[in-house]
């Protein structure tokens, strides 16, 4: 299935949605049409035919797919540039379209993002990966309180203890019943962050002092290739989705009880 920001015809976007849908999405036009109240045929008429979506109507195809606000956004100035009477409007609609697609690149707009830090907190949580890993810990039963968290990842006590502290005064967890557990979901680091290498040296670090111990369920792969620089984009594309439905995956794992780190580095190797 190809990205929504990549097509051009909103009609063969929901059908090839549909289709990467399990049993290839049978029964699906069908409850669609009863999630927009209408009927099946008047359904068939619009996807399949000449007639197109109001735009409530499309709105509500966003929310029967839960897209995200930037997919939704385009989508439905897909079928509003479909159903323009005058090429100026057309015109108008595919220079904001051009703007959607642009804006999608940065992988922020891509990815639920819960809770926003401010520059000195972001600061001290991405100033080691124990501070997202305790985090995520207190999501796991039996991992809600300093002496377990400690206990799970062989840290000082009051170290783990000052971690939790700091979570529990910016939200990032809450303490329920005498248990910390983990409040927002997610945070994100903007692309031009100072703050991104960081992060991303943390994982990494971590991840290759796993590497001697790796399980069968565990996985590192490392793969130079050369290639036309004209695919890079697709490349990165592709990963996105995967990224995305990595993401739906996880937050669908409930209640979790392991915690896994995912990396993933594409990048030129020379400028």
């Amino acid at each position: 299935m190809k990205s929504i920001f990549s097509e051009n015809d909103y009609k063969l976007h929901v059908e090839s949605v549909i289709k990467g849908l399990p049993k290839r999405g049978r029964g699906q036009f069908a409850k669609l049409a009863a999630h927009l109240k209408l009927h099946p045929t008047r359904v068939s008429q619009i996807f399949r035919g000449a007639l197109h979506l109001t735009p409530d109507q499309a709105q509500s195809v966003c929310e029967f797919f839960a897209w995200s606000g930037l997919e939704a956004e385009f989508f439905v100035t897909l079928v509003l540039r479909e159903r323009a009477e005058t090429a100026a409007l057309r015109k108008m609609f595919d220079a904001q379209l051009e703007r959607i697609r642009k804006q999608s690149k940065g992988l922020v707009h891509r990815v639920p993002r819960d809770r926003i830090l401010t520059d000195e907190q972001k600061s001290e949580f991405y100033s080691s990966w124990f501070y997202s890993a305790i985090r995520l810990a207190t999501s796991i039963d039996g991992l809600n309180s300093a002496p377990d968290i400690a206990d799970f990842f062989q840290m000082d006590r009051r170290r783990v203890q000052q971690v939790i502290e700091f979570l529990l005064a910016n939200g990032l967890c809450i303490e329920e019943k005498g248990k910390i557990v983990m409040g927002p979901k997610t945070t994100h680091l903007e692309q031009g962050s100072p703050l991104v290498l960081r992060h991303h040296s943390n994982w990494r670090v971590r991840a290759l002092a796993r590497h001697e111990s790796m399980r069968e369920e565990e996985m590192a792969y490392t793969c130079p290739v050369s290639l036309r620089a004209e695919d890079m984009p697709a490349i990165r594309e592709m990963l996105t989705q995967v990224i995305q439905k990595f993401l739906k995956q996880v937050t669908a794992s409930d209640p979790p009880d392991t915690l896994a780190c995912l990396n993933i580095d594409w990048f030129r190797v020379h400028d």
